[in-house]
């Protein structure tokens, strides 16, 4: 059996059963009305041709005819391409290119279903082309990576079982219904008879109003990043399993509420691995040991690169040009609910100390400071509130960097003086400096991580080496604000 015969069972078994719930819970879907939805969009795409293993682009809103026309695109023996309206245009545009979508699937294209009826069902082979989920370009232009039916009913079966979901649960979908994440809020319940509700998009963004949809729905299980989990205070008493991605975790989800990590949940290899976190643990996923049995998929990463819709030979090819406004990623937007919860705080701070060789021709140094920062867009910016929404601001002038001098006689006088908050909406989001010390020179970078991870410190660094010895360093192909909205 693979997931679409599991889900006709469950429409048998639990026919009258709520299966999907969404407009903030009041409009309900059963598994029967479900499952003839589907039916007629597999019947309309049946009808408009063979759409066997072709690519067919899903992009509507958080609502329940999403889901519906997934399934119903597997039913017809084609791949769904999940997509977001909230998308720019040109990222739409290149993804329905890049996989050569044989239809859009959008709420006009739902409008006349009610004429069509069920098509004799096409047999879906499980090696076949199932789901293309696109990266989100961090190396590059994003990729299409395929899945075939038999990968997909393995995740929905890992998810299913590593939180033991049955048919009383009643899951809170708040992922973007684009990401990979949506085989478990959706397919996994669905496999088992359990209830999804889709929370509005303004509730997803607002920790207080999940746990209040949450409460007042009587959620049994969710997904959650770390970073919004943690931020959760009333917590309710109906939450019994949280599943939460590869971060460093804790159990922030409440007395008897089971919390377990999920290792590598991306487009590439989805789970991998996941076990349940003790209480009092802390670590996350990467600093255990997995054991073989853990592992639920066993193509390695190169072999999984093969299976790309289309490769371009320039990978990093731009195509989004110049703007004042750039959303957030998701990273940055846990970081950032982070700051609005303790704005005081220097835990994101990621602060640098070097000590300078005596030779050093220090107008120099501070030159290639200079322009090694003006060589990277996202120092320029800050985050500011555009209708209501957080969202990185383009300032030219931050580019320009400032780099102060003075002098202490100890570390201790440094760290307080120069290693203080961030005002994430009203100064530029890191601050160099060169402090004298007995003789000796140190350079001196602190940035917020909003803009910059750990990662990043040596190349930076590197940069500045390369700048100081005449050297030119390698241009930045594709920048954070560029990832932000591709």
């Amino acid at each position: 059996m693979n997931f679409l015969d599991e889900f006709k069972q469950m429409a048998c078994w639990y026919s009258d059963k709520t299966a999907l719930t969404d407009c903030n819970g009041t409009r309900k879907t059963t598994y029967r009305e479900l499952y003839s939805l589907c039916r007629k969009i597999e019947a309309k795409l049946s009808w408009s041709g063979n759409f066997s293993q072709r690519a067919v682009l899903v992009c509507m809103d958080r609502r329940m005819e999403y889901i519906a026309a997934e399934i119903g695109i597997l039913m017809a023996g084609a791949a769904f391409v999940p997509v977001m309206p909230q998308y720019p245009k040109e990222r739409i545009d290149d993804i329905k290119k890049n996989c050569q979508a044989a239809a859009v699937i959008d709420e006009s294209w739902m409008l006349d279903l009610h004429t069509y009826h069920s098509f004799e069902k096409i047999k879906v082979p499980d090696s076949g082309r199932a789901m293309i989920i696109y990266t989100s370009g961090q190396a590059g232009r994003p990729k299409g990576i395929v899945q075939s039916m038999e990968d997909i009913t393995r995740v929905v079966r890992h998810g299913r079982n590593a939180i033991n979901l049955t048919q009383k649960d009643v899951l809170g979908a708040i992922a973007p219904m684009s990401f990979v994440i949506l085989l478990f809020e959706y397919f996994s319940v669905l496999s088992c008879g359990g209830c999804v509700h889709i929370l509005p998009e303004e509730v997803c963004t607002d920790v207080s109003r999940i746990e209040d949809y949450y409460a007042q729905h009587e959620i049994t299980c969710a997904f959650i990043r770390p970073q919004i989990l943690k931020l959760f205070k009333k917590k309710g008493t109906s939450l019994q399993k949280v599943a939460a991605g590869s971060e460093r975790v804790s159990m922030a989800c409440g007395d008897g509420c089971e919390l377990y990590n999920w290792y590598d949940s991306s487009e590439t290899e989805m789970m991998v691995a996941s076990y349940r976190v003790e209480t009092g643990e802390t670590e996350s996923l990467n600093e255990i040991n997995l054991s073989p049995e853990m592992i639920l998929k066993d193509r390695t990463r190169e072999a999984i690169a093969e299976l790309y819709v289309q490769r371009h030979e320039s990978s990093l090819e731009k195509f989004i040009g110049y703007r004042q406004e750039y959303p957030l990623t998701d990273s940055q937007a846990g970081v950032y609910m982070d700051y609005i919860n303790d704005p005081d705080s220097v835990m994101y701070n990621i602060p640098l100390i070097c000590e300078l060789p005596e030779a050093v021709e220090k107008d120099r140094f501070v030159q290639s400071v200079k322009q090694a920062v003006a060589m990277h867009p996202s120092f320029g910016v800050n985050i500011v509130l555009s209708n209501g929404n957080p969202m990185m601001y383009m300032h030219e002038e931050y580019l320009n960097a400032q780099i102060e001098e003075f002098e202490a006689d100890d570390l201790e006088t440094v760290k307080k003086t120069f290693v203080r908050p961030f005002a994430l909406d009203g100064e530029p989001l890191y601050r160099t400096a060169l402090w004298r010390c007995r003789g000796r020179i140190y350079f001196l970078f602190d940035v917020h991580h909003i803009i910059f991870d750990g990662a990043s410190a040596e190349v930076f660094l590197e940069e500045i080496s390369f700048l100081y010895s005449g050297k030119e360093p390698k241009p930045e192909e594709i920048s954070m604000l560029d990832l932000s909205i591709i």
